[in-house]
């Protein structure tokens, strides 16, 4: 159910070549269960790439090194139970990043040192438990970055209040 743009794949001996721009690359893709060994070495845009995938569950481990936008990158994955650790040292926006993935438990260490747009990064995210500590600094847009993270309240907010 791969969706195939003019010039996004191209065979390589240890998987598939991704664009700079791999947006929407799996987007909506419901039946995808697993995401097949990528060469993301090049790529600077993730906006969208695996958004609405319902049954996915696990990513492998990503080349992110260059990607600055990770825009609704995971959004609505609601079966995705593990994010494997990304460098998002390069990331600009992440906005609703994580956004609807309900199943999530934990979020790996993120560099968002230059991050500046976290709307909604987690929100709807009803079983995160535990985030990292995350550089804000540079951050302008938090609005509802944590909305209805209740297990993530209730075990770090409330317990420490």
């Amino acid at each position: 159910e791969v969706r195939r743009r003019a010039g996004i794949w191209s065979n390589y001996n240890s998987g598939l070549v991704c664009p700079n721009d791999a947006s929407n690359m799996f987007s909506n893709c419901t039946n995808l269960t697993t995401i097949p060994l990528l060469d993301t070495s090049n790529v600077t845009n993730m906006y969208q790439m695996f958004s609405g995938c319902t049954n996915l569950t696990t990513i492998p481990l990503l080349n992110t090194s260059s990607v600055t936008d990770m825009r609704y990158m995971f959004t609505s994955c609601s079966n995705l139970t593990n994010i494997p650790q990304l460098d998002t040292s390069s990331v600009t926006n992440a906005s609703e990043m994580f956004y609807g993935c309900s199943k999530l438990t934990t979020i790996p260490l993120l560099n968002t040192s230059n991050v500046t747009n976290m709307n909604s990064m987690f929100q709807n995210c009803t079983s995160l438990t535990t985030i990292p500590l995350l550089d804000t600094s540079n951050v302008t847009n938090m609005y509802y970055m944590f909305w209805r993270l209740y297990k993530f309240i209730r075990n770090t907010i409330i317990k420490y209040k």
